[in-house]
């Protein structure tokens, strides 16, 4: 299961919503469905596309990575909020 935090949203005209994320824990692929939890809130989106450099998780805890997700506005997903 996928933990982490967003670090960054914003809109690609056309193909939906792309969130960069901190991951500590697990795993995602386009298909998957996950969980943000905003506030009071728990927003559903599903996964379009995943972009990874490798190099970004050499001598870390952590890797960053960014998604396409469909189903939410980047207005919805501060920074830091949690995904699940």
């Amino acid at each position: 299961m996928l933990r982490g935090t967003v670090t960054h949203s914003f809109a690609l005209e056309g193909r939906g919503t792309v969130l960069t994320l901190k991951v500590v824990k697990g795993q995602v692929e386009a298909g998957d469905t996950v969980r943000l939890a905003v506030g009071d809130r728990c927003l559903v989106a599903t996964v379009r596309s995943v972009e990874w450099e490798d190099d970004a998780m050499i001598g870390s805890s952590y890797w960053e990575l960014a998604i396409l997700v469909e189903g939410i506005a980047p207005s919805e997903v501060p920074s830091g909020t949690p995904i699940s």
